[in-house]
């Protein structure tokens, strides 16, 4: 690839769209204009969030987000609340706000963190309006509320005798929202809660049913409901036609995934009864399924036909393929080699010989393509074709992520279909498809030195908790050491 195809994309802040003004310096250029760093504390990003725009030739500059530090929040703006880390996050439908889970939600100043979800305004052009968040609930026992913030009061007073309901060392794992933007999703680890949305404001509020609190282990005084195959909750994906939510699961001895109908009205869970309620390679109960121990992501076709399941089992890994019924969202599994893929033909799975554990997967928005990384590894992202019924096909490795040693941790699909990769020490990766359904890298920013990458030095985009959060407009949102950064595509 050559260099000067890398400035099609530019950094810009989570922020507003006022002009930057004060002391700059530059940290770099391209065919766009100047890279400029702002040593900005962000209210609502991190410590330490450092700012990059694009000055372009019009000098049209997103502004640096407000520097504010957590220290300070609560007194500079009453209704501020920090954010250091993010686990998981989602754009609403209607891309007009923007959720996160987090572990480090303070308005007291560090060593005060809260766990629980956040919500914020997103301007026109994606940047994010931090100073009032529009939503915010945490969890009774983990860190000190936040004065702004309300707590989700399903969850237990005390967890003495209630294993692996909710405990303080078990944060958030996943959320996900319904494609009519009124429910949001949030999974613990062997848990599940449930929000309403409202979409003119923004603003949630827990749902009161039971069917808005699921949780393995019932606790005195709780409404929440009693959900089989769930322990080990992880990846919450919602269907297309809003039925049914998906949710991977792995405990102590178990995995699968666990089927959960939604009511359209209300936005209520309740599983499937029976057999139908999960799939698992083992857990009594559960409609038994091959190739889904270990099991680390579901995706849902864009037709509503067809759920894809992905593990990370020694030695290969593999992707399991269902039939859904949308009538009630059950699984099936295809028969056969259809129904899973694997690297070395076991449990009666096609072979594919190049195959790699999955920890992390999406799908195109046509449905012809999933992508699939390993983490831990220095592999690139991988490339698996479908066909017209669903089936999956054969797959093609992208080249690797160029600073060496550098491996994958979290990916997401862009509004134009790249695939952005978040990698694990050094920068951010941006792939594109082409029609012969192979890779090649797009564009790519970093905080070494290497081809044939932009740098950004200062910039800490290691170690990613959540994955790239997409949004419309060419904008995604990316988590790293340093707090919550944006990409403009």
């Amino acid at each position: 690839m050559r260099v000067q195809r890398v400035p099609k994309m530019a950094l810009v802040p989570s922020a507003g769209s006022t002009r930057v003004t004060g002391s700059e310096r530059t940290a770099g250029h391209g065919a766009l204009g100047r890279l400029v760093h702002h040593g900005a504390r962000a209210c609502g990003v991190g410590v330490a969030v450092l700012a990059f725009v694009i000055v372009g030739a019009a000098d049209d500059v997103v502004a640096a987000p407000t520097a504010v530090g957590p220290a300070h929040c609560a007194a500079a703006r009453p209704a501020c609340v920090d954010v250091i880390t993010v686990q998981a996050g989602v754009v609403s439908p209607d891309a007009r706000h923007i959720y996160v889970m987090s572990d480090s939600l303070s308005q007291r100043g560090p060593g005060e963190y809260a766990s629980g979800v956040i919500g914020w305004s997103r301007g026109p052009r994606g940047g994010i309006r931090f100073a009032e968040p529009v939503a915010c609930f945490v969890h009774p026992l983990i860190g000190r509320r936040p004065p702004k913030c309300g707590v989700v009061s399903e969850w237990p007073d005390s967890l003495a005798g209630v294993p692996d309901v909710i405990g303080p060392d078990l944060y958030a794992r996943s959320m996900a929202i319904s494609h009519d933007g009124r429910s949001l999703y949030v999974s613990y680890a062997s848990s599940v809660i449930g929000f309403a949305r409202d979409p003119a404001t923004g603003a949630l509020q827990q749902m009161p049913q039971a069917g808005g609190c699921l949780v393995r282990a019932l606790a005195p005084g709780t409404s929440c409901t009693l959900t089989r195959a769930i322990r080990g909750a992880e990846h919450l994906v919602v269907a297309p036609d809003d039925g049914t939510v998906y949710l991977t699961f792995n405990g102590e001895r178990t995995s699968g995934v666990a089927v959960l109908a939604r009511n359209r009205a209300s936005g209520a869970l309740t599983q499937l009864p029976g057999p139908a309620g999960c799939v698992s390679p083992g857990l009594p109960g559960c409609t038994r399924a091959r190739q889904l121990t270990r099991t680390s992501d579901v995706q849902v076709a864009p037709d509503g036909r067809t759920v894809y399941v992905t593990s990370t089992h020694f030695p290969g890994g593999g992707i399991s393929v269902f039939d859904r019924d949308r009538r009630d969202g059950s699984l099936v599994q295809r028969p056969g080699r259809q129904g899973c893929t694997n690297r070395t033909g076991a449990r009666g799975c096609h072979r594919e010989r190049r195959f790699a554990p999955v920890d992390s997967a999406a799908i195109a928005a046509d449905g012809t393509r999933l992508f699939t990384i390993e983490r831990e590894s220095i592999r690139g992202p991988t490339l698996h074709r479908i066909a017209h019924d669903g089936t999956v096909g054969g797959s093609a490795p992208a080249p690797r992520l160029p600073p060496r040693r550098e491996s994958p941790d979290e990916l997401a699909i862009g509004a134009n279909d790249e695939l952005v990769v978040a990698g694990h020490s050094f920068g951010v990766y941006v792939y594109t498809a082409t029609r012969a359904r192979s890779m090649h890298l797009a564009a790519c920013w970093t905080v070494l030195r290497v081809r044939p990458c932009r740098r950004v030095g200062d910039l800490d985009l290691g170690l990613p908790n959540s994955e790239p959060i997409p949004a419309p407009n060419g904008v995604v949102y990316v988590d790293g050491n340093g707090g919550l950064y944006t990409l403009r595509l």
